[in-house]
């Protein structure tokens, strides 16, 4: 059985426009000690789902269908009480933008004897030796517990907000942006502990970002999103090099490679759609360089290989696809159609 499975999963949030489905149908799971990563432009829904997971919406956020199964339990049915019992020993999060993660008012020891003490039985001085023991093993002095988060740098904070994540133990993490605000060896420093630390816990692991180097370097599975739904999801090479949906396939591409040194990068044109009216069919039609009249009806999610999946009409002509997407023509002449 998988640690947690999401079926058919969708949110809203309620806009003076209408309300605004930021996740669609969203159908995923992770087995225990796996690291899953998101993948999607900016607005295409991968926070809500990491706040839909933590139930941490927003007053004008809800939970509107499907079922969030977290070892055998479902979380859109947990009392707040119950949640308080569930977060940071259970499931944790790894906050976007270390600068302003912890809070200022408080010492570093004080915030790990926080939510140490309020999961375990610990005593004070047993709860600040534990904290000390996470502090040295990402890298940062037990002496600085003492610190307030101003007189850290932005990578020991981060670090801090790893370890903080990590101090219980948790089956399931989940990072949203882990390494937003980091200058890019700090991101590499900070990734490779991450890394280290879920191997030796052994916990599950999702990471939700806008950058494709990071889950191609730490992700088993991958899963891209567009416009509020899953649209492809499998194991990250093959997500990746063997791509079934255009979307991925444009993502891949406007991504800059060192190793093929383009002169210039193939991008996706247009805009994502307006989901507090999307369209009916395919939600990535109107930037497709593929689009026939079937995207106007919602493509199925269809198999391509083992546990990869890809939400498209033309699954079957991908390998084709791939080719034709690797041009800039293709996607300029789509533009103008």
């Amino acid at each position: 059985m998988s640690l947690l499975e999401l079926r058919d999963v969708s949110t809203e949030y309620e806009t003076d426009d209408g309300p605004l489905r930021a996740v669609e149908s969203v159908d995923m799971e992770l087995e225990a000690g796996e690291i899953l990563g998101i993948v999607g432009e900016s607005g295409c829904g991968k926070t809500t789902l990491m706040k839909t997971i933590l139930n941490l919406l927003p007053g004008n956020g809800r939970v509107v269908g499907g079922e969030i199964e977290f070892d055998g339990r479902d979380l859109t049915q947990l009392s707040k009480s119950e949640w308080q019992s569930v977060r940071w020993a259970e499931i944790s999060y790894i906050i976007q933008n270390a600068m302003n993660a912890l809070d200022p008012v408080y010492t570093v020891g004080a915030q790990f004897v926080e939510i140490i003490r309020a999961h375990t039985d610990d005593s004070k001085a047993e709860a600040r030796t534990r904290a000390g023991d996470m502090l040295e093993k990402v890298g940062i002095g037990r002496g600085r517990l003492n610190d307030y988060p101003h007189e850290l740098s932005g990578g020991q904070r981060q670090r801090v907000v790893v370890a903080l994540a990590l101090a219980l133990e948790p089956p399931l993490i989940v990072a949203d942006e882990p390494t937003t605000g980091l200058d890019v060896v700090t991101q590499e420093e900070i990734l490779t502990l991450i890394q280290d630390m879920q191997s030796e816990l052994g916990s599950a692991m999702i990471i939700i970002t806008h950058d494709i180097s990071v889950v191609a370097e730490v992700a088993d599975r991958t899963g891209v999103m567009y416009g509020g739904q899953l649209v492809e999801v499998g194991d990250t090479v093959d997500v990746f090099n063997n791509s079934a949906h255009p979307y991925t396939m444009g993502l891949t591409n406007a991504f800059p490679s060192l190793a093929d040194n383009p002169e210039r990068l193939v991008s996706i044109p247009g805009t994502p759609p307006d989901l507090v009216t999307p369209p009916e069919g395919c939600r990535f039609a109107e930037r497709c360089p593929f689009e026939t009249e079937a995207c106007a009806r919602e493509p199925p999610v269809e198999g391509v290989g083992d546990r990869h999946t890809a939400r498209c009409h033309y699954t079957d002509q991908a390998a084709r696809f791939r080719e034709e997407s690797s041009r800039e023509d293709t996607w300029t002449e789509g533009a103008d159609r």
